[in-house]
């Protein structure tokens, strides 16, 4: 049995953060998601509230707030 030379592996552990949606109806995340750092979490959640917002203007006549936490 020949030896090879492969690099040692190292995982990170990322802490996971979870999204509660709060539009008129409180949506908990109840799974969560993966991120390195608070900064990542905040940079995901920032384009996820774009999303929200875009689409809620879009599709619908009525206006609502949008608010997330981490």
């Amino acid at each position: 049995m020949a030896a090879t030379n492969r690099p040692a592996l190292h995982f990170q552990n990322m802490a996971r953060y979870f999204f509660h949606v709060h539009n008129d109806v409180e949506t908990r995340d109840e799974l969560g998601q993966e991120f390195p750092n608070l900064e990542a979490a905040r940079a995901s959640a920032a384009r996820d509230c774009i999303a929200l917002a875009v689409h809620s203007i879009t599709n619908s006549a009525t206006s609502s707030c949008i608010t997330a936490s981490i």
